[in-house]
């Protein structure tokens, strides 16, 4: 820690930050030629913070000459190209009316396809102004509630949440994409749907973006939010008719958008250490994770060898458990599917090869702003550059997925895949030899349990193994008293009292947390029975 501080004579009270973390700060890009975009980048960002807003301002206004020549003000419909417009904005990850992303096939784990969603307005510089204000108005509330006591409600807060923000929030997102809630259709069956081919050449949209041709009748799609996604796009074929108006409308939420980013980012000064890393982790993950897996020790090997005998130590006491619950069963799909599942870590110097390989190519010119421009670019066109090499394949597979400095595991429940990075294989989640098994059982252990018994939750018992199926797998049954229990306790109201003399009362959003819930009351007792068959 103390390696970390400030060498220099920064004092704590002028510069905490700099104080605490600029030994770090100075080495965490070093000057390593694999690394040198990346650092170049970090100290381009870091000269943000010399210029004035309107500099700044100045030159985020070049992002907008990609636009410039998609719209004649002095025209009419015609001469307005949605199609382009949407390209060139989602190629700069920038997504007005809807995303267009990768999902893992229902149907064929080995195969991606495309994913059609809400746009979620995310930026990779920080939150979207929509969302702060919002969250702002709600802590005005609580802080007038807190000065006059009583009772605070919270779900009627969250009412207001929703309607500020006007989109989706993030847990409503999160619950689609937990329930796989989403039509099946192919590309031309989506052209086909009323007005959407009104003003949008979708073949031509998906073409570009993946970079291929294909028969629209073999493009896959998973459709989150169809009935939202018409009703913007009714809205869009209503509006159109005035090219100038359209355009502005479309260059005002993009520079909104922009402003955030470049000039008057919220929450964070321009320029700022902590800004400028969050950018270079979020832009260049490839480099992020790089310097990640080189800070690692030495017993990497050791520990992972360790982890794949509590995965398969874990399977086994789970597979006991399921042939106690149906002892008469000759047949148990659910125990079939116990036994195509994997648990993966990934071979260190295989991440370090491929990281190696996609780093290379990469320039940054130290202009802040043309930086960013290059590398939104370049973060979409590696998006879309794995849509033909499918999910299995190693690369795709740490990219799409999980991080090598995440903390969590994450269960693929298309693939019956759970991964473990390299961030789990620390504490407080694991020691190696250094602690009594039952503390990395308490916590790798159980995460290893956590991210298994997703494959039985209210999602993953319409998945085989294979594939996802209309119907839940018939051995299930026995869960469901389990699920209504839990799911009753999570509908109660709750009412917390607080110091200030202010009684909060709220219901959980029982739906999203459910599957979490159920995963870990099985992964409690699941990593407990693995360690006890340790000791027999």
């Amino acid at each position: 820690m103390l390696d970390m501080m400030d060498n220099g004579d920064i004092s704590p009270c002028t510069d905490f930050y700099q104080y605490s973390c600029g030994g770090e700060l100075a080495s965490v890009l070093p000057d390593d030629p694999d690394l040198g975009a990346a650092k170049v980048f970090f100290d381009g960002c870091l000269r943000t913070s010399n210029q004035g807003v309107l500099e700044r301002l100045s030159d985020s206004m070049k992002v907008f000459s990609a636009l410039e020549s998609l719209c004649d003000a002095t025209s009419g419909t015609g001469a307005f190209d949605l199609t382009e417009t949407l390209t060139t904005m989602m190629k700069m990850h920038f997504t007005p009316l809807f995303d267009l992303t990768l999902d893992v096939d229902g149907d064929d784990p080995d195969s991606f396809v495309l994913r059609l969603s809400l746009p979620t307005f995310t930026s990779p510089f920080g939150e979207n102004l929509p969302h702060t204000v919002c969250v702002g108005e709600y802590h005005s509330e609580l802080a007038a509630a807190k000065q006059r006591g009583g009772v605070f409600n919270l779900d009627e807060q969250y009412d207001k949440y929703n309607e500020c923000v006007e989109f989706p929030e993030k847990s409503t997102f999160r619950l689609h994409n937990l329930e796989k809630k989403y039509d099946t259709m192919s590309l031309a069956e989506l052209m086909a749907l009323e007005g959407f081919s009104e003003n949008i050449d979708w073949h031509k949209l998906v073409s570009d973006l993946l970079g291929i041709s294909a028969d629209p009748k073999t493009i896959k799609l998973q459709v989150y939010f169809k009935d939202r996604l018409q009703r913007i796009i009714e809205h869009v074929n209503e509006n159109i008719y005035d090219a100038s108006n359209i355009h502005a409308m479309f260059m005002m939420l993009w520079s909104e958008q922009l402003y955030n980013d470049f000039v008057d980012p919220l929450g964070v000064a321009m320029g700022s250490p902590d800004y400028c890393l969050r950018i270079v982790k979020n832009l260049m993950h490839d480099f992020s994770s790089y310097l990640y897996l080189e800070a690692l020790g030495p017993s990497l090997d050791e520990y992972q060898q360790q982890i794949n005998t509590m995965v398969r130590l874990t399977k086994k006491t789970a597979e006991e458990q399921l042939l106690r619950a149906h002892p008469s069963s000759a047949s148990n799909l659910l125990v079939e599917k116990l036994r195509k599942m994997t648990g993966e870590t990934m071979d260190l110097q295989t991440s370090k090869n491929i990281l190696a390989q996609s780093m290379m190519g990469v320039n940054s010119t130290g202009n802040f702003i043309e930086d960013c421009r290059t590398l939104l670019l370049r973060y979409r066109s590696y998006l879309y550059s794995m849509y033909t090499r499918g999910p299995s394949n190693p690369e795709v597979m740490w990219n799409q997925f999980l991080l090598p400095y995440k903390s969590y595991g994450t269960y693929v429940y298309a693939m019956n895949k759970f991964l473990i990075p390299y961030g789990a294989m620390t504490p407080p989640l694991f020691y190696g030899d250094d602690v009594p098994n039952y503390i990395n059982f308490a916590g790798i252990g159980h995460m290893i349990a956590h991210e298994l018994m997703h494959s039985f939750d209210g999602t993953g018992i319409y998945y085989d193994g294979e594939k996802r199926n209309q119907d839940k797998i018939p051995e299930s049954h026995l869960y469901v008293p389990h699920t209504e229990c839990l799911s009753e306790k999570l509908i109660y109201p709750q009412v917390v009292n607080t110091t200030a003399d202010l009684d909060t009362n709220f219901t959980l959003p029982h739906r999203l947390a459910l599957n979490e819930l159920l995963s870990d009351s099985a992964a409690t007792r699941l990593a407990w029975e693995t360690y006890i068959s340790l000791r027999k």
